[in-house]
């Protein structure tokens, strides 16, 4: 349901972070298309680098607003595995970037739904969450 004059792109991440397209395209019919097979074809993984995609994601494009981070576990992997000092990261790399972070968590434990709400809550997103 993304309009067309919108532009996305999208970061898988488990062990290592994944980029869909190296920069943000139209939200086509065909890239929507595309987007939806690129996501059919992962598998699932045990491991959650949280902090790189976080990172990775100021990388994408400087006209990038609004981030979406769909997650169903806690952090697990990476530079920074701990919550709050990913939090503290995030925000501190955001000061002068002003990304919009929603978060989306998926049958989550109570730490991470706490996690979550507050990267969201720090970053002017929303939070939710999905059973």
């Amino acid at each position: 349901q993304l309009p067309e004059e919108c532009e996305f792109t999208i970061l898988f991440y488990a062990d290592e972070v994944r980029q869909w397209r190296r920069m943000l395209v139209d939200a086509s019919g065909e890239n929507k298309r595309d987007a939806i097979e690129f996501v059919q074809r992962l598998g699932l993984g045990d491991r959650t680098n949280t902090h790189a995609a976080l990172v990775q994601s100021f990388e994408v494009d400087d006209n990038l607003e609004v981030v979406y981070l769909l997650t169903d576990g806690r952090p697990t992997t990476g530079k920074i595995i701990a919550p709050n000092k990913i939090v503290a990261d995030v925000v501190l790399r955001n000061r002068y970037r002003n990304l919009q972070f929603n978060t989306i968590g998926i049958a989550l434990e109570p730490s991470t739904e706490q996690f979550l709400r507050s990267l969201a809550e720090l970053s002017g997103g929303e939070f939710r969450r999905v059973k």
